[in-house]
């Protein structure tokens, strides 16, 4: 995959405020830690139909898929499903 498609479009980085900086080609992005500030900044999502999710990490070599999921409580909610899979995985 190439790596532009999961940082955050050029296009955006160009027109849009740095709080809007978390889309990049097909994919949520969280190069500039905007989507998920306390997670790592290679993450990046996909979200299709029926709340299907896929949350991928390569740092920590980490795929999380929620199906289905309330995907948006993921950026505002710090003890969310994906924060407590890091935190096992950290301890694993």
């Amino acid at each position: 995959m190439s790596l532009r498609a999961t940082q955050t479009a050029p296009d955006i980085r160009a027109n849009c405020p740095r709080e809007q900086w978390k889309y990049g080609y097909g994919f949520w992005t969280n190069d500039h830690g905007q989507l998920w500030p306390n997670l790592p900044r290679d993450s990046y999502a996909a979200s299709g139909a029926g709340s299907q999710h896929i949350w991928v990490c390569p740092s920590l070599d980490l795929v999380v898929v929620q199906s289905p999921g309330l995907w948006e409580e993921q950026a505002e909610n710090d003890a969310g499903l994906l924060r407590l899979v890091v935190d096992a995985y950290d301890e694993f």
